[in-house]
């Protein structure tokens, strides 16, 4: 789904300046709002979480259940699929509930 054009850095920070949850996979955006204090939860397939992001409390990670290689991603590897919404939707809800008390 393509909700804009393509942003600039700097409109890109001015955007995730102004949410209030960023949830993506392990992209800019979401390093972004782990960067501007902004609770995030990045999902994670065929690429290790530990390796790329910060769990932090307001910043999330989501790993597929899949066996990762550090050494050799399997590009072939869609298990990000596999990760519920129900899950996303428990932890968007408790970061929601949370900014509400930061």
């Amino acid at each position: 789904v393509v909700i804009t054009d393509q942003l600039s850095i700097d409109q890109l920070i001015s955007l995730v300046g102004q949410v209030d949850l960023v949830v993506g996979s392990d992209t800019g955006p979401t390093h972004l709002a782990w960067a501007c204090n902004i609770p995030s939860i990045t999902l994670f397939g065929s690429t290790p979480g530990y390796r790329n992001a910060l769990s932090s409390e307001k910043n999330q990670i989501i790993e597929s259940k899949s066996n990762v290689n550090p050494l050799k991603i399997d590009k072939k590897d869609y298990s990000i699929q596999e990760i519920k919404v129900e899950e996303v939707l428990k932890i968007a809800n408790y970061l929601l509930i949370e900014e509400i008390n930061f």
